[in-house]
């Protein structure tokens, strides 16, 4: 019988720990700061019914989308450790771990968006070049 969830009276979580051992009440999430439409996340541990800005029981760190450098910091070794104890983990900060193991410091995109005008093709990032500006040939004496 499977019902919103549940199978055989025993919740269903997408990264369940291994079997045989308990699973924590404990959830390493984000919890939003920042003003409207400026939003920045602490990476948090916290008990999984408290609700997203609520009661936390340790910061891990940080994380800012709309930094393109350097947009998230993790305390690595207390995220292995709340881990280690059974604690689950967001599918955003389980990217960020991820990221932060491969040694990147940024979630950014490194790709260059393409714009046609005029039938050529030409990058977005690339600065516009500046005419060079030359002396005039009779100068001041």
């Amino acid at each position: 019988m499977l019902e919103t969830g549940l199978l055989n009276d025993v919740l269903i979580y997408p990264n369940e720990p291994i079997q045989g051992r308990k699973r924590m009440a404990v959830i390493i999430r984000c919890r939003r700061a920042g003003a409207n439409n400026d939003p920045c996340f602490r990476i948090v541990a916290t008990d999984e019914r408290s609700p997203r800005d609520g009661k936390y029981l340790e910061l891990l760190g940080w994380y800012d989308p709309k930094k393109a450098v350097n947009n998230f910091h993790l305390k690595m070794e207390r995220v292995e450790v709340w881990r280690s104890k059974g604690a689950l983990l967001s599918e955003t900060v389980q990217t960020l771990v991820n990221k932060a193991k491969r040694g990147l410091t940024s979630t950014a995109n490194k790709r260059v968006k393409k714009v046609k005008k005029g039938g050529e093709e030409k990058k977005a990032a690339e600065p516009k070049k500046e005419p060079k500006k030359e002396e005039a040939a009779g100068g001041k004496a």
